[in-house]
């Protein structure tokens, strides 16, 4: 069978296509319905946007290789625009997995890692620096040390019942929790009128959570006291102990919580702070 060789094609005068060893050239335009391979090597093909249908942009990729959804002009390596009320801006949902996670390969305190804020700033959250919540606390109010809170417990702590001249033989079952936030400390106490059999002079508690730096003062409700008629009682507390004070002898504040008072019910809450 004899094969024709064709080494161009013209329309009139004008040579449209001709091939060689290595391929095929066209001068003008070709249109076609469909053409087959990936289109890897392609070129000339105009703007490297991806259209849903050709009725809108879906997708684009600006010279600067930003990428854009739902916007043709990308101010970032990744913008998504959105004008429906009430309708997600994005959605990333997950079943049995985590289902975002966006971080940086710097180690900067400078650099953030996930921001989320609106144009003035109003609302924030911010990991690693310049914001509201950072990798070892949550800034309030600023981005320095000192305002961070970094630290929050909660739990019981086991008070030690002692007496001025002699402790008891076995210690009172007290009640007590504790709060920290920051270097914030807020302790109570309830006290049931358990026996102080062994114990003499007035009584302290001992065995705080966390050491005061500050010392603190707090109220005291009190039922039954034995041997306090009338005034104010307080708690003081300083190092890792608790002292009790009242005025009612008018001579100024005066140790107020004896061992004779067994029938003693009473609770008290006393905010200190701690370099703990």
């Amino acid at each position: 069978m004899a094969v024709s060789t064709i080494d161009a094609l013209y329309n009139g005068t004008s040579e449209k296509l001709t091939t060689s060893a290595t391929g095929i050239t066209v001068t003008g335009t070709v249109a076609a319905t469909a053409y087959t391979g990936d289109g890897s090597a392609l070129t000339g093909t105009g703007s490297p946007s991806i259209d849903d249908n050709g009725n809108a942009t879906a997708i684009t990729i600006d010279s600067s290789e930003n990428v854009g959804i739902g916007t043709s002009n990308p101010t970032a390596k990744f913008s998504v625009a959105g004008s429906t009320s009430g309708d997600y801006l994005a959605k990333i949902e997950s079943t049995n997995q985590f289902g975002l996670k966006i971080k940086t390969t710097s180690t900067s305190d400078s650099h953030e890692q996930f921001a989320i804020h609106d144009g003035n700033n109003n609302v924030q959250f911010k990991v690693m620096g310049g914001g509201t919540v950072h990798a070892t606390g949550i800034n309030l109010g600023g981005t320095g040390a000192a305002n961070r809170l970094s630290d929050y417990e909660y739990g019981t702590w086991s008070p030690t019942v002692r007496g001025s001249s002699a402790d008891p033989s076995s210690q009172p079952s007290l009640s007590a929790n504790y709060i920290k936030i920051g270097r914030q400390v807020t302790i109570s106490i309830r006290w049931n009128g358990q026996s102080m059999s062994g114990a003499s002079g007035y009584v302290t508690i001992d065995g705080l959570p966390f050491t005061t730096d500050n010392e603190g003062i707090g109220a005291v409700m009190v039922w039954r006291l034995a041997t306090f008629n009338t005034g104010s009682i307080i708690s003081y507390a300083t190092g890792t102990t608790i002292y009790f004070y009242s005025n009612n002898s008018g001579s100024g504040w005066n140790t107020a919580l004896h061992t004779a008072d067994t029938n003693t019910y009473l609770k008290t809450t006393v905010t200190y702070e701690t370099n703990a």
